[in-house]
C-alpha cells in the first residue's frame, strides 16, 4: 500500500474520531446549557411564586385582623342590643303600669264627678 493512502486513511479515521468527539462534546455542552436554562427558569418561577405566596399570606393576615376587629365589634353591638332590649322591656312594663294607673285614675275621676254631680243635684 502506498504511504499516501495509509496517511489518508489515518487522516480520515482521525477526522471521524475528531468529529465524533466534537459531536459528543457539543451534545454534552448543549445538555449542560439546557440544564442551566432550565435551572434559571426554575429559579425565576420559584422567586415569582414565592412572592405571590408572601403576598397572599400578608393579605390573609390583614383579613384575619379585620375579622378579629369585626368580631369584637359584633360582641359589643350584641351587648348593647341586649341592654337596649332589657331597657325596652322595662320601659314597656312601666308604660303598662302607668296605663293601668291612668285607667284607675280616670275611673276615679269619673266616680268623683258622678258623686259631685249627685251632691250638686241633691
Amino acid at each position: 500500500m502506498d504511504a499516501s493512502v495509509v496517511a489518508a486513511g489515518l487522516a480520515a479515521v482521525a477526522a471521524v474520531t475528531s468529529a465524533t468527539l466534537a459531536f459528543r462534546a457539543s451534545s454534552q455542552a448543549n445538555k449542560v446549557n439546557e440544564k442551566k436554562v432550565d435551572q434559571e427558569a426554575l429559579d425565576r418561577a420559584v422567586a415569582f411564586y414565592g412572592k405571590q405566596l408572601d403576598d397572599a399570606n400578608k393579605q390573609i393576615d390583614r383579613v384575619t385582623t379585620q375579622l378579629d376587629r369585626m368580631s369584637d365589634q359584633l360582641l359589643r353591638v350584641n351587648d348593647e342590643l341586649a341592654k337596649e332590649q332589657s331597657s325596652a322591656t322595662t320601659l314597656r312594663s312601666q308604660v303598662r303600669t302607668l296605663q293601668q294607673t291612668v285607667d284607675i285614675l280616670n275611673g276615679t275621676i269619673t266616680d268623683l264627678k258622678a258623686r259631685l254631680a249627685q251632691r250638686i243635684d241633691s
